[in-house]
């Protein structure tokens, strides 16, 4: 079995560019083409997602949030225009009490899988 990976007619192939055959690409306007299909828009990050639950509770866990490319989301152009994280994550749970520790430590004598990390 092979792959093709050269160029596809009609795909994007670089700034302002659309691959007109198997052999070349071509600056848009020259294409005589509908350049609104190929408008470049640059994505940028949304707004942070609600944080998730603890991941543990008992001991400490982490929580994270996501966040997305949708705003607005990005149209022939590879991705978000900003840098930084599609994910953040924090710790939680970091101050276990003594009664947590003693509950893992009564749980795990039965479960000798559960993880008593704190």
């Amino acid at each position: 079995m092979s792959t093709y990976v050269g160029t596809i007619p009609g795909r994007y192939c670089g700034d302002r560019m659309v691959c007109i055959s198997y052999e070349h690409c071509d600056v848009w306007s020259a294409t005589g083409l509908d350049l609104t299909l190929f408008t470049v828009v640059q994505g940028s990050w949304g707004e942070w997602g609600s944080w998730t639950s603890c991941s543990r509770t008992c001991g400490r866990g982490i929580m994270y949030r996501q966040r997305k490319c949708d705003n607005p989301k990005p149209r022939n152009a590879p991705e978000c225009k900003e840098s930084g994280p599609e994910y953040d994550a924090v710790s939680c749970n970091t101050n276990v009490s003594a009664w947590c520790w003693i509950s893992c430590l009564i749980s795990y004598r039965y479960s000798p899988y559960l993880d008593c990390v704190v």
